[in-house]
């Protein structure tokens, strides 16, 4: 496990923890790769290791009964190229939303050890831990109930009246409807087509 670097996200005091991992190809004989996970660790045919559109599934499994020891809540997963590196990222939160550096840390060196063991993703790279921040993507149901009456930016998969982009107030969320409030109009997005969501800053 490599020596654990702090680092802050761009212009913001958010804290992160990042590790190095250098990978090798895992050992299928492992009992520890059975059950669930195993269900969903497949071989690459140029490469030995998981598929990457399965890496944030385990992760997310992997990581669910560390976050519910912790009371913990697990906000997002990216897993992704940079350049050269591949950054596997870890976005946490809690019921106050007052994630420290030590929350961050006690998630990265439990998860690591887990991926140490199963070792399910064929590349090397960084694990990176922190919280949201003030622009939270906004994933699930009980996501967007707590925006509720807060500043959202929401991009759909089609237009609705003639747009794909709104930003405003979220004044409600019913029957997997949300409603937003922008400067002269008020909107209707149903939940299955917005393709992205994220808190927004009122300047």
């Amino acid at each position: 496990m490599g020596k654990p670097t702090l680092s802050f996200w761009s212009g913001e005091s958010i804290p992160s923890l990042l590790f190095r991992h250098t990978s090798c190809k895992p050992d299928w004989s492992k009992e520890s790769l059975r059950g669930s996970i195993d269900e969903m660790v497949k071989r690459s045919p140029a490469k030995g290791g998981t598929c990457l559109s399965k890496v944030t599934q385990i992760v997310e499994d992997l990581l669910k009964p560390i976050l519910d020891e912790m009371n913990l809540e697990l906000v997002d997963i990216e897993y992704k190229k940079e350049g050269s590196n591949w950054f596997l990222r870890i976005f946490i939160d809690n019921e106050t939303g007052n994630i420290d550096i030590d929350d961050c840390g006690a998630v990265s060196e439990r998860l690591s050890q887990r991926l140490d063991e199963l070792d399910p993703i064929p590349n090397a790279y960084f694990l990176e831990v922190s919280s949201p921040g003030a622009e939270r993507p906004l994933r699930k149901e009980s996501d967007f109930k707590k925006a509720v009456g807060k500043h959202v930016h929401i991009t759909t998969k089609e237009a609705i009246a003639g747009a794909t982009v709104f930003e405003g107030e979220l004044t409600s969320f019913a029957d997997g409807v949300l409603t937003v409030k922008e400067a002269k109009q008020t909107h209707q997005i149903p939940l299955e087509q917005i393709e992205s969501a994220r808190m927004a800053i009122v300047f």
